[in-house]
């Protein structure tokens, strides 16, 4: 149950304009569920922005043999965490603002990050946009579909390649990428 909600315009015609995936985030994540709910185009239009958003940080970020640093890798399952959480005691507004952030906190970041981290987040997208999280998911090179409410990870699988600093007299002098896992 959403609760009272107001809603500037008819619900139908404003998903059909601006996508179901958009019209689900805006209504999920538009306060806390005590308050009253209304909804105007602005928060359709700021949850298409931010859906198109997780899908350009995507494109500018993801390759399949990156290794994202042990920080942005916790970092990961933190926001898991947050989302699972949020979304377990009804704070989906909360839960929407931990995923939306962590995305922001990797384009930021600079990272090339892998498909076992995108999958993670598409999971996490998919109780809000199930159409933008299945496409994520796929295209991080997931078969079928993130189903079900995300669970938090214990943690992430490990990176396919692992990143070494070179310092030279206590400042980095370079960034080596080499296979994980030990030396054979």
């Amino acid at each position: 149950s959403i609760g009272r909600t107001a809603i500037a315009g008819d619900l139908g015609a404003l998903a059909a304009e601006w996508g179901t995936d958009a019209a689900r985030v805006a209504l999920l994540t538009a306060g806390a569920p005590e308050k009253p709910l209304t909804l105007t185009e602005s928060a359709f239009r700021g949850a298409r922005r931010s859906l198109a958003r997780v899908l350009r940080t995507f494109e500018r970020t993801y390759a399949a043999d990156a290794a994202p640093s042990e920080t942005l890798r916790a970092a990961c399952t933190t926001m898991a965490w947050r989302v699972t959480h949020g979304l377990a005691q009804g704070r989906r507004h909360s839960a929407w603002t931990a995923l939306a952030r962590f995305v922001r906190d990797i384009r930021r970041s600079g990272e090339k990050v892998d498909g076992g981290m995108w999958r993670a987040i598409a999971q996490c997208l998919y109780p809000f946009a199930p159409r933008h999280a299945a496409e994520l998911f796929r295209r991080a090179g997931g078969a079928g579909l993130p189903s079900g409410w995300p669970a938090p990870p214990a943690r992430l699988p490990p990176p396919a390649q692992g990143g070494v600093a070179g310092f030279i007299a206590g400042r980095s002098c370079a960034r080596f990428t080499c296979p994980a896992g030990p030396p054979g």
